[in-house]
């Protein structure tokens, strides 16, 4: 379990590096045991950047860099397959020189830039953040392109009022390649160490070559741009509290939080490039999911330090609901390479969409006390 800035999540992949201030792993299980089952292997707590008070403070960060395959497998080169081939009896199928790794794996590279705002005003603070990040994969045409932006911001408006409010946003969109396709079909990286290096990437009529050793399966230069394989996401994280303080010791703080995820995937395989796609006459898929979790947290917590002693008491409730939609669809056998011609007797695959939803109502306590800072109890 992931919590950014008291906001509940599967996972932080969306967040900019850059704008994280501190990340918080418990070890301690008393300590997860305060967010209840869903804590149960382990929580992450991840606080992003605020303001300070003081001037107006304008950063820029740029990054770019490249990867490369660390070691490509040693394989047999095309004579040496040709000669294996005879020697086991079977008819050579080419004369290509094909260095399949070579063609498969290219430089990969990154670039990112982040531009931020952060300051303070009288009993307040802000922070904001917008980035822009962009990776090629070192397998073409992999690519992955995402926008970011953040906002932190807190008032103190009384002695014993404070407002904290925050939103995050991330719009991702990629182009993936198949690293496993499935056992009928291999996938990008396994055919690249399985593809015969006698036959080249092209048949004569202009057709991507299979892999004549295992039918169904492509070349790797098939399975990379073959089909079109996109995916986009847009993410919204939002809190909003408020805090008491009734003494210095003691405080009442409630929020509103709001995870909000919608992802569109599609995918396309024209029906002439592949031997697969000749098989299906072409597919077309295009998945719709859609995330909503709300929560609500109201917490009392008193802290007192007396001498060596510290005491720390929390209790409060939670309220925490899901809606998740998914709307799944296919279509197969097409006429041209554009999914806009369809053949007689057209398959559209009956899929059923998916929903789910809950509620839950939790209720904490917690109870520390500490002497001179090193027994815990």
């Amino acid at each position: 379990l992931y919590v950014i800035d008291g906001v509940t999540s599967r996972n932080a992949d969306f967040l900019n590096p850059n704008d994280i201030e501190t990340m918080t792993i418990l070890k301690d299980a008393s300590a997860a045991a305060i967010y209840g089952s869903s804590g149960a292997n382990g929580v992450i707590l991840i606080t992003t950047k605020k303001g300070t008070a003081g001037k107006l403070q304008v950063g820029f960060n740029a990054f770019t860099g490249f990867s490369n395959l660390w070691q490509q497998q040693e394989v047999l080169n095309s004579t040496q397959y040709g000669a294996l081939m005879t020697e086991l009896g079977y008819q050579s199928i080419g004369t290509q020189q094909t260095d399949w790794q070579d063609l498969t794996f290219g430089t990969g590279k990154q670039h990112s830039y982040q531009l931020s705002l952060a300051g303070g005003i009288k009993g307040g603070q802000y922070y904001f953040s917008t980035g822009y990040q962009r990776d090629q994969g070192t397998v073409a045409p992999a690519v992955l392109d995402k926008y970011t932006a953040n906002f932190n911001g807190s008032q103190k408006l009384t002695k014993w009022l404070t407002l904290t409010g925050s939103a995050s946003f991330t719009s991702r969109k990629s182009i993936d390649v198949s690293d496993n396709a499935g056992v009928a079909r291999g996938g990008t990286i396994l055919s690249a160490l399985t593809t015969p290096p006698n036959i080249g990437i092209f048949n004569e009529n202009g057709q991507y070559a299979g892999n004549p050793n295992a039918g169904g399966w492509e070349n790797p230069i098939a399975n990379a741009f073959a089909a079109k394989n996109a995916t986009r996401n847009f993410r919204f994280l939002g809190a909003f509290s408020a805090q008491v303080n009734f003494t210095d010791d003691f405080y009442f703080k409630s929020s509103i939080s709001t995870n909000n995820s919608n992802n569109f995937y599609s995918y396309f395989l024209d029906p002439f490039s592949t031997d697969y796609g000749r098989v299906q006459q072409g597919i077309y898929r295009d998945n719709q999911s859609y995330d909503k979790v709300w929560l609500n947290e109201n917490i009392l917590n008193y802290a007192k330090n007396f001498g060596q002693h510290a005491l720390t008491a929390t209790g409060g409730m939670t309220l925490q609901s899901s809606d998740y939609k998914f709307y799944p669809y296919e279509v197969t056998r097409f006429l041209d390479a554009n999914k806009n011609l369809l053949r007689d007797g057209t398959s559209i695959l009956p899929q059923l969409p998916a929903f789910a939803q809950w509620t839950k109502r939790s209720y904490l306590a917690r109870v520390t006390y500490a002497y001179a800072n090193k027994y815990l109890f």
